[in-house]
């Protein structure tokens, strides 16, 4: 595919398969806009206190750190329905945002539902694996990533602009985006797969871990990774936080900052894709952790709506890098058979040092309720910076590279 957005050299019998995964990603997209971009602001528009919003931004990541137990009782079962089934389970459940009058009850119910979601997440990879051929992987995955990531952009301004007409806007608004997002949940599940989805019989805790630990390559990118990952945990759970206070921004300045940052990001996955199909992956996520690290130090610096754009578009190529690469770089280590198990080794460090980053970066906000939000993205991009040395170490030892997503 010598153009990333034509499909005139595609093999035709991936046609169907990648229209359908793009719909349902365009739809997904419309979601994520109306409600995972904008839910932590709001629990703090409506008088969350700082810790509420950490919940939301890391309490589903508990699901994540569990997933060693429940991987192998859900390995079995085929990819698909596995993930679109968390899809709609998620976006099903802001339907009843209409009744969530308390930050608690909102953030609560955020909560709930994006830890449905981290479930799913487990056996993306083993799903990723049945849609493309490896050799074009990341080109073709970057077209349904790219629409989402659009729509996400678009709506996010949308987004910001419905609900400034007042505090309760949202009882309606993120129902009707959870309606789309079911859509788009059940048009994945209908996306047409190729080869042979490889699942296995239901296993035990200790195989999940230790076929994981024993790939010394894999382990050691794991746990150079989580030093970066746990970084970028401070800085997600701080930016609302600093948005609405410190930088003073309204629903319409938080979803043109989240725009900003997504229209880079969509942008990106072509470059990165052919980037991925054509090196190994530690090289791309180095550059661009290193642009993630500099462009949330912009914004906690900067100290204007101004340069937290400047952020967001810096912030957002790097991103692009990180979530192109990250089912793909699982693939690169891991046997067919043990997909689903080195995802979830990968899934219980990400959700551990979500918690970690979380907790931390809580905790800073809640003793310096002025400035901690700074404090926080500071220590977080200090942390990324840390995690992209180790990266720089890895390439040095010429070892197996790879990286994933925060």
């Amino acid at each position: 595919m010598r153009n990333p957005l034509s499909l005139r050299d595609l093999d035709p019998r991936y046609r169907p398969t990648l229209a359908r995964h793009t719909a349902s990603w365009l739809l997904w997209g419309v979601f994520a806009g109306c409600v995972t971009q904008q839910i932590g602001f709001a629990v703090r528009k409506i008088g969350g206190a700082p810790s509420l919003v950490s919940l939301v931004t890391t309490g589903p990541m508990v699901v994540a750190f569990l997933a060693p137990l429940y991987s192998p009782r859900l390995e079995r079962f085929p990819a698909r329905p596995l993930v679109a089934a968390s899809r709609i389970v998620t976006a099903g459940l802001f339907l009843a945002a209409a009744g969530c009058v308390e930050p608690w009850q909102l953030a609560l119910l955020a909560c709930l539902a994006l830890a449905v979601l981290r479930v799913g997440e487990s056996f993306y990879g083993r799903l990723l694996a049945l849609m493309y051929p490896s050799a074009a992987r990341g080109r073709m995955q970057s077209i349904p990533l790219f629409a989402g990531a659009a729509a996400t952009a678009v709506m996010s301004v949308l987004a910001g602009l419905v609900l400034r007409g007042g505090e309760a806007v949202y009882r309606w608004f993120f129902p009707a985006a959870g309606a789309v997002g079911v859509l788009g949940a059940l048009l994945l599940s209908t996306v047409p797969l190729h080869g042979q989805d490889v699942r296995r019989a239901t296993g035990r805790l200790r195989e999940t871990l230790t076929d994981a630990v024993r790939d010394r390559p894999f382990l050691a990118w794991c746990l150079v990774y989580s030093v970066t990952g746990t970084g970028y945990w401070f800085t997600a759970c701080a930016l609302p936080v600093h948005f609405a206070g410190a930088l003073r921004m309204d629903y319409l300045s938080n979803g043109i900052a989240q725009a900003a940052l997504m229209a880079v990001y969509c942008v990106s996955f072509f470059p990165w894709g052919r980037l991925l199909d054509r090196h190994r992956s530690l090289p791309i996520m180095t550059a661009g952790w290193t642009l993630v690290a500099a462009g949330t130090a912009v914004v906690a610096l900067g100290g204007s709506f101004e340069w937290a754009i400047v952020g967001q578009v810096l912030a957002g190529l790097g991103y692009g890098a990180n979530d192109i690469a990250w089912f793909p770089v699982i693939l690169e280590y891991a046997p067919a058979e043990k997909v689903d198990r080195y995802t979830a080794f990968y899934m219980c460090l990400y959700g551990l040092r979500a918690i970690v980053g979380g907790l931390g970066s809580g905790l800073i906000m809640e003793l310096f309720p002025v400035g901690g939000s700074g404090i926080c993205i500071l220590t977080g991009s200090s942390i990324i910076a840390l995690g992209v040395c180790g990266m720089l170490a890895m390439r040095a030892g010429a070892g197996r590279s790879a990286p994933s997503g925060a």
